[in-house]
């Protein structure tokens, strides 16, 4: 009974002992832009192990040694802050980090790294830049932004897939249009239209050849790396909802207004002897009009209507972001429009200390209306060689003309009534990816993802068309496309006494790509209300495509530092692709690029007014495959001899049908004056 009662004694002694040597910390870790709860943020002991996390509510309680006096708060994207030990409750407001925002490119694959790391020529271009503004095509934002990149569009459609140039025209005979990555994924620049511009996070423009020549076949003319956003795990949800209504008109009437009235033009008739006075009185008898024709071939206060609802957050490992848009634009020209609406679901998840997983969904349906008449027709464009002597209203009952007197074309506003024509694209990009861990590290990651749309075109010419009486056409197409993507990659970095840093990647790609379409038309529709191809009794017509093309890609990365302070990039790169004659149907691409942050030498060390100096350099191939699917091969088709059907050969074919090889050379220099002037010069051959 004396051995319990003295063991009871001790044990209750060391216990006492204990809780002597701690004390109870208790908190709440903050936004300070916000004021919102962190959920997940570290709270640790200033030179200890001891540590804990904040729970959904941001608070935090634990027990720290009892001389412990700071706390250290952290969480991804905020600054680290250190806070005083004291006997209440500590309120923490963390802020964010801004230095690290938009600073994470990915070059090639495998993982982000910071822009000032990057040997290659990279610009990123900040989400922020293209949100907001009432644009359907989100690489109109971009005109202006990024040096050497060009984007046109010059039709004025807002359905219109931008021109984008980088670096001027890259092919004589090919595609120019650089490679487009959406998440990694590549995609067509038709997908671009159907994106939402407020889910993009960033997009980094890849231009020389170590940033480009590990994609190959496909990166003569650059490459343009898409990023969505995506939700942070840990952070409270966050609701932004928004809407934007504006009015488009012409930006400037100068160019219309500079044409001659009907004064002008007839006085100059007179004096060039071209009309004698008593042409020109006649004919002004008759049409006593003065008429500026941009007013009637395009419209006015045309609405644009943008509507956004966005969810984005994380609770514990996993991050989302939810989103859906409206976006409605009008057209200047009449029959010219564009309806999309989106949905985007984006979650990725740390599953455990060595997997993590990731979703992305997109899926977006848009109808697009096109004036069919463009730059070189009278129907438009040419409009302005309209006299201004003729009118498009009839004067006595100020309603418009159907065919314009004099003119002798049809007011364009009945040409849309009578000629409709519409289209409907529906866009799916699903793109998942697994990473792990197995070693520190040695990151191993799968990727799929699908390009995928089906889009339909309707065109009807109604049979009360004045130019063909009850002899109405409709033609339907459909066409669907579907590119699927699998990416496998390896990456492992090590350094040698904190010193030597590198980083090696090899991986493997497989691309895929299959288009069906079908047709169908007829003719002798004679009434309005039934325009279906089966109520044209003539002219029936149907037909159907198939196309098809694959690739099948090596590459590897090799990155190497010293100090952060010099830089030597090399990759190579092998694709094989269906598109190319049986004789040359492989092909391999390689870059060499340097990089030296002079600003870090010594002999900077103690500049006020220099902030960064960096020289780079690069040499490299890439490819361009834009030729089409089979124009190596020889092809056949059908004709008619003797009253039967026949084989004729249509294509001879090319076994030895090779790549476009491009060789870039770049030089660069990056200077930065007290972060506040910043010159970033290039040469590239």
């Amino acid at each position: 009974m004396r051995k319990k009662v003295a063991l009871l004694f001790l044990v209750s002694f060391i216990t006492l002992g204990l809780f002597a040597q701690n004390k109870v910390v208790k908190g709440v870790v903050l936004t300070k832009e916000e004021g919102t709860p962190l959920s997940g943020a570290t709270v640790s002991v200033k030179g200890s192990k001891v540590a804990t996390a904040t729970g959904v509510d941001g608070k935090f309680s634990f027990s720290v040694p009892a001389n412990a006096t700071t706390l250290t708060v952290g969480f991804v994207g905020y600054l680290n802050q250190d806070v005083k030990i004291s006997s209440g409750d500590i309120r923490v407001a963390l802020e964010q980090d801004s230095r690290d925002l938009g600073e994470v490119v990915v070059v090639g694959y495998g993982t982000g790294k910071k822009v000032g790391s990057v040997v290659g020529s990279v610009e990123v271009v900040s989400g922020k830049v293209v949100q907001d503004r009432p644009l359907a095509n989100a690489f109109d934002a971009l005109q202006g932004r990024v040096a050497g990149l060009q984007v046109y569009t010059s039709s004025g459609e807002p359905s219109q897939t931008s021109s984008v140039r980088l670096h001027g025209v890259g092919s004589l005979g090919a595609s120019s249009t650089p490679l487009y990555l959406l998440d990694g994924i590549p995609v067509d620049g038709g997908t671009i239209v159907s994106l939402n511009p407020n889910d993009i996070e960033s997009i980094s423009v890849l231009k020389d050849a170590s940033s480009t020549s590990i994609y190959g076949s496909r990166a003569a003319n650059g490459v343009i790396y898409i990023t969505s956003k995506k939700g942070k795990a840990g952070r409270p949800a966050e609701i932004r909802v928004s809407t934007q209504y504006g009015l488009s008109n012409l930006a400037n009437e100068n160019f219309f207004n500079q044409f001659m009235n009907t004064k002008e033009l007839t006085d100059y008739w007179i004096e060039t002897g071209f009309r004698s006075q008593a042409q020109v009185n006649a004919l002004l008898a008759q049409y006593p009009f003065d008429t500026r024709w941009h007013k009637t071939y395009y419209r006015n206060n045309q609405p644009t209507t943008q509507t956004d609802v966005s969810i984005s957050g994380g609770a514990g490992k996993t991050g989302y972001y939810i989103s859906a848009s409206y976006f409605n634009q009008q057209g200047l020209a009449f029959r010219s429009g564009f309806k999309r609406y989106t949905l985007r679901s984006n979650l990725n998840t740390q599953v455990n200390d060595w997997f993590s997983m990731g979703l992305n969904l997109y899926l977006g349906s848009d109808d697009r209306e096109t004036n069919q008449y463009g730059a070189n027709s009278t129907n438009r464009g040419l409009s302005l060689l309209a006299p201004p002597f003729y009118s498009p209203n009839d004067p006595s009952t100020n309603k418009r003309y159907e065919f314009i007197p004099g003119w002798g074309r049809y007011h364009p506003e009945y040409l849309e009534e009578k000629l409709p024509g519409f289209a409907n694209n529906v866009q799916f990009n699903p793109t998942g990816y697994l990473q792990f861990t197995p070693i520190k590290n040695l990151t191993i990651k799968t990727q799929a993802g699908l390009d995928a749309y089906d889009y339909r075109a309707t065109s009807k010419q109604l049979p009360s068309y004045i130019a063909s009486p009850n002899n109405g056409n409709a033609s339907e197409s459909f066409t669907r496309g579907v590119t699927k993507t699998f990416t496998n990659t390896a990456e492992y970095k090590f350094n040698i006494s904190n010193l030597h840093n590198f980083t090696a990647l090899i991986g493997t790609e497989y691309i895929d790509n299959t288009t069906t379409d079908f047709f169908g038309s007829s003719t002798g529709q004679s009434d309005d209300r039934l325009m279906l191809l089966g109520a044209g009794p003539n002219n029936r017509n149907a037909g159907s495509g198939l196309s098809e093309y694959a690739f099948t890609s090596k590459f590897s990365r090799l990155e190497y530092n010293f100090d952060s302070k010099y830089f030597v990039d090399l990759s190579i790169r092998e694709d094989a692709s269906s598109r190319f004659g049986k004789d040359n149907r492989t092909a391999n691409f390689w870059s060499v690029g340097g990089m030296w942050k002079a600003i870090k030498e010594d002999f900077f060390a103690r500049s006020k007014w220099l902030t960064d100096l960096t020289f780079n350099a690069s040499v490299g191939t890439s490819g361009n495959s834009s030729i089409g699917n089979y124009q190596s091969q020889a092809l056949v088709g059908t004709n008619l001899f003797d009253g039967g059907n026949g084989w004729v050969v249509s294509t001879p074919g090319n076994s030895g049908l090779a790549w476009e090889t491009q060789q870039t050379a770049t030089l660069g220099v990056d200077l930065s004056i007290k972060n506040r002037l910043r010159l970033d010069v290039e040469y590239y051959i």
